[in-house]
């Protein structure tokens, strides 16, 4: 279901185009160029391996455990809602992550980075599936995919490019301008709402079990070596079945 009545207008089509493209762009550009400048952290910050290889683990941990059911979330309370939230989280945890002066602090502001990030992910395709007319997807969504892939041929070339000569906080500052060029298009160009399941219920105990499960099975996964990791690594598969199990007997998949 639309909250906006009638055929969506040539600016707003743009405007969302151009709002879900930067999304696209900012999450691999984030991810490749974090990696890239993890021996300066942990120069500058005076980390151990252990946590300076959880700095980006977090950031994909939270995206990945997230994701699914802030795409509920966005089909129940609003696709725009939802997004819009994910550009606020991410910007200013990007700024925050610029500032870090602990490993702890990385660590923290990575990980909301990745909450942003699930956010914005979770609702970019759907917004342009609900914009656009179907003659269009494939148009709109080769140029999502586009935006997807510059983010990963420019994150290792623009973020090598700023570490060297600014330091590794400017990878986490230029995604500051970005994040509030999106907030102002959204505030000021981007009028409307669009759902599918208003009204409907959150299954929380399936997010729950989803979220623990998969969190579980990475974490265990990262850690196979160690006899921990192997009971973590089997309990998140089995609460991952679970999951599957709940759904299917609620006729979700």
């Amino acid at each position: 279901m639309t909250v906006n009545s009638g055929e969506p207008s040539l600016s707003l089509k743009r405007v969302s185009l151009v709002l879900v493209a930067i999304g696209a762009f900012l999450i691999p550009f984030m991810g490749s160029s974090l990696s890239l400048a993890l021996p300066l952290i942990q120069n500058d910050l005076l980390l151990n391996i252990l946590m300076l290889g959880w700095i980006p683990t977090a950031f994909v941990l939270a995206n990945a455990a997230l994701v699914l059911p802030f795409g509920r979330l966005a089909d129940i309370h609003g696709r725009k809602k939802i997004f819009t939230y994910g550009i606020i989280i991410y910007t200013l945890a990007s700024l925050l992550a610029g500032f870090s002066t602990s490993g702890i602090n990385l660590l923290f502001f990575s990980f909301l980075q990745g909450v942003g990030c699930a956010l914005i992910f979770a609702t970019g395709v759907a917004l342009l599936i609900s914009i656009f007319p179907l003659n269009r997807r494939g148009e709109v969504l080769g140029i999502y995919i586009t935006a997807v892939y510059l983010g990963l041929f420019f994150g290792p070339l623009l973020g090598g490019f700023l570490a060297q000569n600014w330091g590794w906080r400017s990878i986490f500052f230029i995604n500051v301008p970005l994040g509030l060029f999106a907030l102002t298009l959204i505030l000021t160009k981007f009028k409307g709402e669009w759902k599918s399941s208003e009204g409907e219920k959150f299954d929380l105990v399936g997010s729950l079990i989803y979220i623990f499960s998969l969190s579980v099975t990475m974490y265990g996964f990262s850690t196979l070596h160690d006899l921990l990791g192997k009971i973590l690594f089997v309990t998140g598969l089995i609460g991952l079945v679970l999951f599957f199990i709940v759904e299917k007997n609620h006729h979700v998949l």
